[in-house]
């Protein structure tokens, strides 16, 4: 068979669209599946491939697909950063090609090379294809923008990956696809977020290249979309501390601080209030204490608002508080607010019970995290606050849990797992559950879960009763040992049962 390819590859050196292409094309497809990969580049040449890329060169649909998908395996014969830098030319004319198949196919192969080892990538060798990809985030696909956006982050998850990004042909190149309109504005934005969270260096140098100040002076306008898809990406960046810390330095939580603070009066003001929430949200993970006690209006309108009719002010509400809570310094913050937060509490319990589907997934995995403590941290004042908590969510909180995790709903199967991991992994929680009536036997029978990743997440709950240091004394060692053997099959496993027949005289 492989010599059966070699022989088409080679009748592709003189294929000329005015021959049957189509045909060439599917029989090559063929031949190429009884290749296995690693042998690729034993039948597969330079020069067959750039037939390839030359054929695209049409606005013949099937052509294009049947080029597109061999192309895409044949690729496989070298290394991502191999393949760009022998066929970067025909990389850059299919990134200039009308259909975006081709264009994504090419992008593509860009991400792959960007996810390589970079220290072996000369991004500088590839200048005019980089400055396509970057041409391309202004693309009406939204797949092809996408693609193009990951290929520079990608790019720029090294120094000297930013480096050549913000050197000034590539800038000023982003610098012209700013000005496209507000959509492809705010993606440049966003991919600039994206690279600011790399590092605290990466944020440097995206803030000495100007575009990230352009982004700060979206929260002033006057246009409320503006400053919504603003706040929305400058939570994104306080979601790593050093993003956070420029923030401050910037004057910008402060500032965010005055409309938060004007949200009640303002009319438009109430728009905004999603975002202020999850913004500040994202602060408080980092600085709990510091939120807590100096932005009492922020606060107030976190718990006022868990009972919120407007659905996604609810939800935001409900997630801010999960992700405040998944450290033991926001815990301790949220504790220290004393009966509104108890009050807080029984909203999200009753969440859980009768919510609507996806809001009682956010309430669930806010409970997870709420009752979490990592074992380091189980001291006796934090064990018995977790405790505390699950039982002002709903006195019969288990229960609910548990009539929830035997539900055919995927989602919510799921997310209850999420509790159920967090019980298990603290003391009190492992007595709980090992008291419940069925629970053991629910958490053997491999035969309650049907999706991988109801499969996986029931998994979870095993693997943190198997590693546990102290649910041997609670559940006994026959139990623990039969979980440690459900553990080293791991989650998907099926039993064979080898059955002999025997017949009678």
């Amino acid at each position: 068979m492989a010599a059966n390819v070699d022989d088409i590859c080679r009748s592709l050196e003189t294929t000329t669209l005015s021959t049957d292409v189509l045909s060439t094309l599917v029989e090559l497809k063929a031949a190429l599946s009884s290749v296995r990969t690693i042998n690729l580049h034993t039948v597969v040449s330079v020069s067959s491939v750039q037939k390839l890329f030359g054929l695209l060169n049409t606005d013949d649909g099937e052509i294009i697909e049947e080029c597109c998908s061999i192309l895409k395996n044949v690729l496989l014969a070298w290394s991502p950063a191999v393949g760009l830098d022998l066929f970067k030319n025909d990389f850059d004319i299919g990134l200039k090609h009308p259909s975006t198949t081709i264009q994504c196919l090419c992008l593509r192969q860009l991400e792959l090379a960007g996810e390589d080892d970079q220290t072996l990538l000369n991004w500088d060798s590839a200048r005019d294809v980089i400055k396509t990809v970057i041409s391309l985030i202004a693309s009406p696909s939204l797949q092809v923008a996408k693609h193009a956006q990951n290929v520079i982050l990608n790019i720029s998850r090294t120094n000297d990956g930013v480096d050549f990004i913000y050197s000034s042909e590539m800038l000023s190149s982003l610098q012209e696809v700013l000005q496209t309109d507000d959509t492809v504005k705010f993606r440049v934005y966003e991919l600039i977020v994206h690279i600011s969270k790399v590092s605290e260096s990466a944020l440097q140098k995206t803030r000495e290249s100007g575009l990230l100040q352009l982004l700060l002076n979206e929260i002033h306008k006057d246009d409320i979309l503006s400053q919504l898809n603003c706040l929305e990406l400058l939570s994104d960046l306080g979601m790593v501390e050093h993003g956070i810390v420029f923030l401050d330095g910037a004057g910008i939580i402060k500032q965010i601080e005055t409309l938060l603070s004007t949200s009640s009066t303002d009319p438009m003001g109430g728009l905004l209030l999603p975002g202020l929430i999850k913004f500040f949200g994202g602060v408080a993970y980092f600085y709990p204490k510091e939120v807590f006690n100096g932005n009492k209006t922020f606060v107030n309108l976190l718990l006022r608002n868990l009972t919120s009719e407007d659905k996604n002010l609810c939800s935001i509400s409900v997630q801010t508080i999960g992700l405040i809570a998944k450290t033991i310094e926001g815990k301790l913050a949220l504790e220290k607010l004393g009966n509104m937060f108890i009050d807080g509490l029984q909203t999200i319990g009753k969440m859980v019970k009768q919510a609507p589907s996806d809001l009682r997934e956010i309430a669930l995995h806010t409970t997870a995290n709420l009752i979490h403590i990592p074992v380091p941290e189980q001291t006796s004042d934090n064990c018995k606050l977790s405790e505390k908590w699950f039982d002002h969510l709903d006195p019969n909180m288990l229960q609910i849990i548990m009539s929830i995790a035997r539900q055919p709903f995927p989602e919510l199967r799921h997310s209850s797992h999420s509790v159920l991991s967090a019980l298990a992994l603290i003391p009190w929680g492992q007595k709980r559950l090992c008291e419940f009536p069925g629970f053991n036997e629910y958490l053997l029978d491999r035969s309650t879960e049907k999706s991988k990743e109801a499969k996986e997440s029931k998994y979870e709950i095993v693997r943190t009763l198997a590693e546990s240091p102290t649910s041997m004394d609670i559940f006994g060692s026959p139990y623990i040992v039969q979980l440690k053997a459900y553990f080293l099959q791991g989650p998907i496993y099926v039993q064979t049962e080898s059955q002999v027949a025997f017949e009678g005289d």
